[in-house]
């Protein structure tokens, strides 16, 4: 949690002074596509991570779904990366 909190506050660092407010609305994918949203935990202590998955419809309709544990993830960023695999 160190490490990570220490990373937070360098990253901090380098942003800009003032960011302005965005507010994000999920929008959906025009027919015939549809949109994936996915995401990932990471748990360093077991060095487990988490994927998951939502697939919507032009509707919002969710058409899947599902979720992974990947074992031996040794950071967050591969976590991320195999979320989106």
């Amino acid at each position: 949690i160190h490490s990570f909190l220490e990373e937070f506050d360098e990253l901090g660092k380098r942003l800009p002074a003032k960011l302005s407010p965005s507010i994000e609305k999920w929008s959906p994918p025009t027919d015939p596509y549809v949109k994936v949203n996915f995401g990932a935990a990471f748990k360093e202590h077991r060095r487990q991570s988490r994927s998951g998955f939502v697939i919507r419809d032009m509707d919002g309709q969710i058409v899947g779904s599902g979720m992974v544990i990947n074992p031996h993830i040794p950071d967050a960023f591969l976590a991320e990366a195999l979320a989106c695999v």
